[in-house]
C-alpha cells in the first residue's frame, strides 16, 4: 500500500460525551499515534498522513483548549522523533505551521531535520 491517511476527528466530542474536558480526548487521541505508525510500518505502507489540526481549529478553539493541544504536541513530538529515528521513518508536515506558536513550529522543524534520512516510511502530520 502506498499511502494511507487518518483524520483524528471526534476526540473532543468523545471526551465531552464521557463527561470529560476536551483535552482528555486530545490526549487519548495522541496516545494512539505510535500504534498507528507502527502498524502501518509493519504493513508495508510507504506514506502515512495524520490530520491533526486545521486552520479553523486554531482560530475557533478556546485559548485553554489550544494550550492543551500545543502542550500535547510539545510532549509528543520528541517521542515521535525517537520512534522515527529508531524505525528509519521520515517525519514531514503539511499545512501552515506559521499559525502555530514559535516553539511548536521549532519542534516540528527539528523533527523534520532529525528524521530526514528515514527510508522505511514517511509520516506526514497535517496541521
Amino acid at each position: 500500500m502506498q499511502h494511507i491517511g487518518f483524520i483524528m476527528d471526534g476526540n473532543r466530542r468523545w471526551a465531552k460525551k464521557l463527561g470529560n474536558i476536551p483535552s482528555y480526548g486530545h490526549e487519548k487521541g495522541g496516545e494512539s499515534i505510535d500504534r498507528v505508525i507502527e502498524m502501518c510500518l509493519h504493513a508495508g505502507v510507504s506514506h502515512v498522513s495524520l490530520w491533526a489540526l486545521s486552520k479553523e481549529n486554531v482560530s475557533e478553539r478556546s485559548e485553554d483548549e489550544l494550550s492543551a493541544i500545543y502542550g500535547l504536541v510539545r510532549r509528543k513530538i520528541p517521542k515521535l522523533i525517537d520512534l522515527c529515528q529508531k524505525e528509519s521513518i521520515r517525519f514531514q508536515t503539511v499545512g501552515d505551521i506559521w499559525l502555530l506558536p514559535a516553539d511548536v513550529r521549532t519542534l516540528l522543524l527539528e523533527a523534520i531535520d532529525a528524521t530526514s534520512h528515514g527510508e522505511k516510511m514517511t509520516f506526514i502530520l497535517a496541521l
